[in-house]
């Protein structure tokens, strides 16, 4: 193997070790949306190093739901923050539209966690070729 050819495995190999560790980390996505977002912002960061790294194309799902899943966390965090008491309060309107919008940014979070770990798959599948 040339010296190209060498630099491209490790390039792969260092693409794939990061998109697990973005994997990882895109579970955290599921404590709640402060936190979770914050995680996912990361598995962005993360997912863009893998592709400068790897330059295999990220399904456009997967970017669609972690960006949907970021921006339903930083709304939901905006509404509660915004809100205050009457956002706790179990019996509010309010309240119950949140629980909703929550139940939406875990799935979109599932979502994400799967488009992780396809994209690892592909990440992996380059490597061994």
């Amino acid at each position: 193997m040339d010296k190209n050819g060498v630099m491209t495995q490790r390039r792969l190999l260092a693409a794939s070790i990061l998109q697990g560790i973005a994997v990882v980390i895109s579970l955290f996505g599921l404590f709640d949306p402060l936190e979770g977002g914050i995680a996912l912002l990361a598995v962005g960061g993360i997912l863009g190093v893998v592709w400068s790294l790897g330059r295999i194309s990220i399904p456009r799902w997967y970017w669609g739901l972690l960006v949907a899943a970021v921006a339903l966390a930083a709304l939901i965090v905006t509404v509660i923050g915004l809100a205050g008491s009457e956002a706790q309060q179990a019996g509010s309107a309010l309240h119950t539209q949140i629980r909703v919008a929550v139940w939406f940014y875990r799935a979109a979070v599932f979502g994400v966690v799967a488009g992780a770990t396809n994209y690892l798959g592909r990440v992996i599948a380059a490597y061994r070729d």
